[in-house]
């Protein structure tokens, strides 16, 4: 068979092919720009998670380096157990 008699499909599959992996290239690196763009910039927190971080009647709010303290206020005796949130992924820490 000379390149005239060739058919078609084989000449067609390499170019098919590389565009398929320019395709999959193309994809990986708008889903990657996608991600360094929104990955780092956190939720943040809503009005009534910002009501709740406040010291109140009930509860007296503490900031320290470690996190925040909630301890209540109408007890007679010191608090001796303690309960640790952890903040979820892309969530700043008041939400």
């Amino acid at each position: 068979m000379s390149e005239a008699q060739t058919p078609a499909s084989t000449t067609r599959g390499p170019r098919t092919a590389l565009r398929v992996v320019l395709a999959a290239i193309v994809f990986v690196a708008l889903g990657s720009a996608a991600f360094v763009v929104w990955g780092p910039a956190p939720l943040g927190p809503e009005p009534p998670a910002l009501d709740a971080v406040r010291s109140d009647a009930d509860v007296q709010v503490t900031q320290t380096p470690e996190g925040w303290v909630f301890t209540p206020t109408h007890t007679s005796v010191a608090p001796t157990t303690g309960l640790v949130f952890y903040p979820g992924g892309r969530v700043d820490v008041r939400s």
